[in-house]
């Protein structure tokens, strides 16, 4: 079991390592310059730079416990580096982004972690995947609307509110 969890673990470090560079590959191609300070795309670069920089220990870390466990103990045959459940989170990550701008930040980060934290742990009740869904997004409300003033598309939201 604890192979599978590594497979996912390091499918899911590689798919999430590549996007994060490419997410630097957007910042750098569409960043205002700073005009006094921080350029408009300073703060997101150094984030996906940090994430890199641990989605890259997590990999290599993974790479060396399958060095030192080449074989699955249960049957002696090599185990799949792709999971289905790999495949799938990054699938739920680049819908979840892609809908910010149809259905909202808000609405979206809550239906991504309900998916998410349920698919994880298909034995978690869905209450507790629903407040799992419900802490982590008020915290990112909080923390990066509040506290970073970051403005997040919002569109039905804003049309319920009338502007």
């Amino acid at each position: 079991m604890q192979r599978n969890s590594k497979i996912f673990e390091l499918s899911v470090s590689i798919l999430l390592f590549c996007f994060a560079g490419y997410l630097i590959h957007v910042a750098n191609a569409t960043g205002l310059p700073a005009s006094d300070g921080m350029a408009s795309m300073d703060f997101p670069r150094a984030i996906f730079v940090a994430i890199m920089l641990l989605l890259l220990y997590v990999i290599v870390t993974s790479i060396l416990w399958f060095m030192k466990h080449p074989r699955s103990a249960e049957t002696g045959e090599k185990v799949p580096m792709m999971k289905k459940k790999a495949v799938l989170t990054f699938l739920f990550i680049c819908i979840y982004a892609a809908l910010w701008k149809v259905i909202g930040f808000s609405i979206s980060t809550f239906v991504f972690f309900t998916v998410e934290s349920h698919m994880l742990d298909n034995k978690r009740p869905l209450r507790v995947a629903l407040i799992i869904a419900l802490v982590t997004t008020v915290l990112m409300l909080l923390i990066f609307g509040t506290l970073f003033k970051v403005q997040f598309p919002e569109p039905i939201l804003e049309l319920i509110r009338g502007y």
